[in-house]
């Protein structure tokens, strides 16, 4: 696993690569990493599922990037986490596989989709609910989903929460210094400052 990501890494971070290579590879009877073969990935890591999945995500970012361009091109935003992202879902397409994927990555805990937007929130709702009161400015485009008729409506609007100072993603409340995930990161540091101190 450590030489496969090490290939992975190596274009991008060389020096790592190599630092990887001198201490836990084979650094003391090669060269340099790049002087190595290139190792093909087993055929244990094909994932056809997964490799499908991604394809249909990064087709929806597509869209929500193009979408965040236009926002920033109008002078609304300069960096995407000031954004969040709602995803409109027709009632007649709720089992196909890019809704079923959505609702799956959008609901699990980490929510992958706002990561994988780059925004500080991402909601999926039922097509024509909306929240009330209307957003400072809001960019809005439709994405046919696969096998059917229907399309999901994407509209990219403001955060509507504060910017956390450690993460800088607009998700912290206006009574917390920190967002949620910052906060149990910083719970879970402490919980294990407190292991190393009773094991001292």
């Amino acid at each position: 696993i450590l030489r496969s990501m090490t290939s992975v890494l190596a274009p991008v971070l060389p020096h790592l690569a190599e630092e990887i290579n001198a201490q836990s590879l084979d650094g003391a009877t090669s060269k340099s990493f790049f002087a190595q073969k290139w190792e093909p990935l087993s055929t244990e890591w094909d994932d056809p599922q997964a490799e499908k999945d991604m394809g249909s995500l990064l087709m929806v970012r597509n869209t929500v990037l193009s979408l965040l361009e236009n926002a920033r091109g109008d002078k609304n935003l300069k960096s995407a986490l000031e954004a969040k992202v709602t995803i409109a879902i027709p009632s007649d397409a709720i089992g196909t596989e890019l809704i079923q994927l959505l609702r799956r990555e959008g609901l699990a805990s980490e929510n992958l989709l706002k990561t994988l937007f780059i925004v500080s929130d991402v909601r999926l709702t039922d097509r024509g609910d909306r929240p009330a009161g209307a957003p400072e400015w809001s960019y809005s485009g439709s994405l046919k989903i696969p096998d059917s008729d229907a399309e999901i409506t994407i509209r990219v609007e403001p955060a509507t929460l504060r910017k956390c100072p450690r993460c800088w993603t607009f998700a912290r409340t206006d009574e917390d210094e920190l967002c949620q995930r910052c906060k149990d990161v910083g719970h879970s540091r402490d919980e294990v400052g407190g292991l190393d101190s009773e094991e001292g």
